[in-house]
Parts: C-alpha cells; sequence; structure tokens
C-alpha cells in the first residue's frame, strides 16, 4: 500500500514538472570551521544554486536543514550559545523565524533540525541570501579569533 501511494506521488510530481529530473534529493553538507562568537552565515550557498540551475531546475524545496554547533576546546566549559534560523524575506521578524535553539556547549555538541517544507525561486536573485543562519555566544569565554565552534549545515534539497 505505501509503495502505491509513493508511486502515485512521484506520477504527480512527474505530471506537474516543469523542470528535469524532479525526483532528485540532492543532500548538501557545508562546514565553518571557525565561526566566530556572534556571526551570521547564508545557509544557501549561490554555486549549489547554480548547479541546481544548469540541470534544469527552476525551484528548489527545503525539506530538511540541520544545524550543528560543536565546541573547539576541552568539555566541561559553561558555553551558551543561541542559534537562530531565518528567512529574512519576510518583512516580520517573528514570521521570519524558522527555528531557535538555546543551548550549552558544556558537554559537547548542540543540534536541531527543522522542516521548512517550503519552495524558493532558483532564478530570483535574493535566494541566495534568504536563509541565514544567526549565531550567539558569549563574548567572555573565548577569543572569537580562536575559531571557539564549528558550525555545521546539511540541508536537503528536491
Amino acid at each position: 500500500m505505501t509503495r502505491c501511494l509513493h508511486e502515485a506521488y512521484l506520477n504527480k510530481i512527474k505530471d506537474s514538472a516543469t523542470s528535469a529530473n524532479q525526483n532528485e534529493i540532492h543532500i548538501v553538507e557545508y562546514e565553518y570551521p571557525r565561526a566566530r562568537n556572534d556571526q551570521i552565515i547564508n545557509i544557501l550557498k549561490q554555486n549549489e544554486l547554480d548547479e541546481h540551475i544548469k540541470k534544469g531546475y527552476n525551484y528548489i524545496h527545503l525539506g530538511l536543514i540541520q544545524i550543528a554547533a560543536k565546541p573547539n576546546y576541552r568539555l566541561g566549559i559553561n558555553s551558551p550559545i543561541l542559534m537562530m534560523l531565518r528567512d529574512i524575506r519576510c518583512k516580520k521578524f517573528k514570521d521570519s523565524i524558522i527555528s531557535i535553539v538555546e543551548s550549552n556547549l558544556h558537554d559537547g555538541p548542540a543540534f536541531f533540525n527543522c522542516y521548512p517544507n517550503f519552495s524558493m525561486n532558483l532564478r530570483n536573485d535574493k535566494t541566495s541570501k534568504s536563509i541565514k543562519l544567526y549565531t550567539k555566544l558569549p563574548n567572555d569565554i573565548f577569543d572569537e579569533d580562536s575559531g571557539p565552534i564549528q558550525i555545521i549545515s546539511l540541508k536537503t534539497i528536491t
């Protein structure tokens, strides 16, 4: 039964497809090895979007975004962290928040998964700058030039 539903879903996609290879799922991982105390990171990279355009896509669908913050220092140090994922195309701040996490890297990495579940036009100039991750660490724990944390993002794009 599940297989029939899956095939019906795929057939519906094929019937309404305006792009080639609509059934591909792309998992893209990116690492920011020397993240600073206060940092704003673009989650969608223009070169990733250009690759999709070359393959004939007009839109991308953000199915899953995983974010991890890993400390580059020994465990046991009290180090609170705030991470917020936003779609800055929204004019109201409250509406722009996709996910927000407040944690502590005292015991190791902090991570979150979110499922934005929306599509974006690849040919729009603002698409590559629209999904941003804001990270905030207290300034009095580490010298930010030492790269106190490592940020890893993984996106599932169809």
